[in-house]
């Protein structure tokens, strides 16, 4: 169950494990680094895909425990 502090997936694309980079965009955070014909996978805030290869596909989450204290963050991948 993902922690509603944080949003935490693996960024690498569902259709062949490319690579995820961050847009810039708030409306599309998130697209495949491989910009090849039908492959351009974008996502949204949520992590859902909205287009390209991986549409209605979501970012996978990976197994991890996440440990908060007042100054600091801890995210372990299990």
């Amino acid at each position: 169950m993902q922690d509603p502090r944080y949003f935490v997936v693996t960024l690498l694309c569902t259709h062949r494990g490319s690579a995820i980079g961050l847009t810039g965009s708030p409306e599309t955070p998130f697209a495949c680094t491989d910009r090849r014909d039908r492959h351009s996978s974008v996502f949204d805030p949520t992590g859902r895909g909205i287009a390209g290869a991986s549409e209605d596909e979501y970012l996978p989450i990976p197994d991890y425990d996440l440990t908060t204290s007042d100054d600091a963050v801890l995210l372990s991948l299990a």
